[in-house]
């Protein structure tokens, strides 16, 4: 074979290839990023239209505040200490606010980010169960739940729980289904950053989980499940801990008497 022929034969191959994939990136294009058009397209009235409302005016103060003044690690509101809730979401909506200016437009964004995140962690999650269509299906199903583009109407720490818990999710399933022990320890990590966000919602992550890996015959994974819980207390434990050693009873009191218990009891 000549040279000519070579290179003519070694360009269509490259040719080939070079569609395969093109077409390939488009077919996961498709089932990935068509959920996420249809949630921006659903949340955009919610992020720019409306006022400041439910709880968005009090949050960003206190977020704002944080970066502002150096006030990362005991939130405040004023000259109060803030107890109401872990400090995660606060910094990341009080960096957007300090980074491009304080307005609802830039205080809502964050929320946004999250929103799109759960979808595409629901959207991975049936990719990694039940293939292509399902995921398609399962993306825009999420996207289209009232209740999840209704959020990005003001600053949601629901809405950081639900991503942190997704990703989660999906990191359980991933190691789940790859027989892995890595992505199921890992997910741990999503579960502290959780309880960065809320008190104590995440640790419900682990009994779900424990029962779906039994059920599922996968108890060699409990495991990790519990290097998972371990990791996701580590996480979480230093900020908790210091607001106790710091703050004592004050911090009790709030945090756990009434955002805890009291919400509990009604």
């Amino acid at each position: 074979m000549s040279s000519v022929a070579r290179a003519r034969q070694s360009y269509t191959v490259s040719m080939r290839s070079s569609g395969a994939k093109l077409s390939l990136w488009r077919r996961q294009l498709r089932w990935r990023a068509a959920p996420l058009a249809l949630f921006a397209a659903l949340a955009l009235p919610n992020l720019v239209g409306g006022d400041w409302s439910v709880d968005t005016p009090r949050y960003a103060a206190v977020g704002l505040f944080a970066l502002r003044e150096g006030a990362w690690w005991t939130l405040a509101l004023g000259d109060q200490p803030y107890f109401n809730k872990p400090p995660l979401a606060f910094w990341i909506h009080g960096f957007f606010l300090w980074l491009f200016g304080p307005s609802l437009f830039v205080a809502r964004l964050p929320t946004l980010l999250a929103g799109l995140g759960v979808t595409a962690c629901a959207t991975q999650t049936a990719r990694t169960l039940a293939g292509r269509r399902a995921a398609l299906l399962t993306g825009l199903c999420c996207a289209g739940v009232v209740e999840l583009f209704r959020q990005v109407g003001h600053i949601s720490l629901d809405m950081w729980l639900a991503l942190f818990l997704a990703w989660a999710l999906t990191l359980l399933v991933r190691g789940a289904v790859d027989g892995r022990g890595a992505p199921v320890a890992f997910s741990g990590l999503a579960v502290g950053l959780g309880l960065m966000v809320k008190p104590f919602v995440a640790l419900g992550f682990f009994p779900i989980a424990a029962v779906w890996l039994g059920w599922t015959g996968r108890r060699r994974l409990l495991g990790p499940l519990l290097i998972s819980a371990a990791l996701a207390v580590a996480v979480a434990a230093p900020w908790h801990l210091s607001m106790l050693a710091l703050h004592g009873r004050d911090f009790l009191d709030e945090y756990v008497g009434r955002q805890v218990v009291g919400r509990t009891l009604g």
